[in-house]
C-alpha cells in the first residue's frame, strides 16, 4: 500500500489500511490519517454537506460525518419499523475498522417542525474518527462513482484543506446562559401524570422540560 502525502497541506499524510471493499453498490475505503490539524468538536455548522457530530467523554472518542450517499426517512411512527428493517439489510457487514455505518435522528416534538421529516438514516460519504491524537477516516463511495482510492486520497485532501480553513473561522464562547422551565411547573405535570395513572387514565407518562442555552 502506498503512502501520499497531501499536495495541498504537506504536512498530512494519508495511508490506505487496505484495498476499498465493495458491500452491495457500496465501496468502502479506509485510511489513517496522521495529524490532519483539525478539530472535530469546534466544527462550524454551516459546512455544505449534511454533517453529524457525536462524542464520548470518557473513552475520548469524537465521529464527524459528512456529505450522504444513501439516505432512508420514515415520515411517522409506524414507517420507522419499516425503515429500521431496511437500514439493518443496508449495513455493511464485517469491517476492518469499528467505524458507525449509518448516523439518525427521531424529530421530537414530532409536530413542531413540518419541513424536517419523523427520522432520518444517513450513510455518509466521510466518516472521520479520533481516538486520543489518532484519525481514521472511512468513505462510501457508490459504485457507479467509483473513482479508485489514489482519487479518493485526492478529495480527501482538498476535504482537510476545507475543514481546516473552516476550522480558523471558530469564534470563542465568553459566556453560557442557561434558562430552565421553573420546577413547579414540572413537578406539577410530574403529579399530574401520577394521579393519571393511578386512576387508571394513563399507564405511563413521559415529561420533558424546555431549557435555553444562549452563547456570547
Amino acid at each position: 500500500m502506498s503512502t501520499l502525502t497531501n499536495q495541498y497541506l504537506t504536512d498530512v499524510t494519508i495511508t490506505p489500511l487496505e484495498q476499498p471493499r465493495l458491500f452491495g453498490d457500496i465501496y468502502v475505503s479506509f485510511f489513517r490519517v496522521d495529524d490532519p490539524g483539525i478539530s472535530l468538536s469546534g466544527f462550524p455548522g454551516n459546512f455544505d454537506n449534511d454533517l453529524f457530530y457525536c462524542a464520548n467523554p470518557a473513552s475520548g472518542v469524537e465521529f464527524l460525518a459528512l456529505g450522504s450517499i444513501f439516505s432512508l426517512v420514515a415520515d411517522d411512527y409506524h414507517s420507522l419499523n419499516r425503515v429500521a428493517r431496511s437500514v439493518l439489510t443496508n449495513e455493511p457487514g464485517e469491517l476492518p475498522c469499528p467505524l458507525p455505518d449509518w448516523f439518525s435522528y427521531i424529530s421530537f416534538p414530532f409536530e413542531s417542525s413540518p419541513d424536517i421529516p419523523y427520522a432520518r438514516f444517513v450513510m455518509p460519504e466521510y466518516l472521520i474518527k479520533q481516538e486520543s491524537s489518532e484519525f481514521t477516516l472511512r468513505v462510501n463511495t457508490h459504485k457507479d462513482a467509483f473513482i479508485g482510492n489514489d482519487n479518493i486520497v485526492l478529495d480527501v485532501k482538498k476535504l482537510i484543506d476545507r475543514l481546516r480553513n473552516a476550522d480558523r473561522k471558530i469564534h470563542s464562547v465568553s459566556n453560557i446562559e442557561i434558562l430552565d422551565d421553573p420546577r413547579d411547573i414540572f413537578y406539577g405535570g410530574v403529579e399530574k401524570i401520577k394521579s393519571a395513572i393511578s386512576s387508571g387514565v394513563i399507564s405511563k407518562g413521559v415529561l420533558s422540560r424546555d431549557r435555553v442555552i444562549r452563547f456570547t
